[in-house]
């Protein structure tokens, strides 16, 4: 009977080391995807401001792309501006992102 209780004993330590390696694995898992979305929406959003917002010192390159110009042929040779847009963006740190836009001509 002793031997019996001994086997059963040792069926529950490893039962119970299973579970725990178990539950260990299923929570670095999960763990590790959340920084790896966090840290890829956190790139992203860095990538968006760096493209699309203007940025001082920049010339041309440094307006971004969220502007928008309306040309007029005045003649064979030139052309005159008639409206300019300037479109930016703010966010938050999450997904909840702001889009403003203004007519600067």
């Amino acid at each position: 009977m002793e031997t019996k209780f001994h086997f059963l004993l040792k069926w529950w330590k490893l039962i119970a080391f299973s579970f725990a390696v178990l539950i260990l694995g299923l929570g670095a898992f999960l763990t590790y995807r959340a920084i790896t979305r966090h840290r890829d929406l956190k790139e992203t959003l860095l990538w968006m401001d760096q493209t699309y917002n203007p940025h001082e010192g920049g010339d041309n390159l440094g307006q971004g792309h969220g502007w928008e110009i309306h040309y007029v042929r005045k003649s064979s040779m030139g052309e005159e501006v008639t409206q300019k847009f300037n479109s930016t963006f703010t966010h938050d740190g999450r997904c909840n992102l702001t889009i403003h836009s203004e007519t600067c001509f």
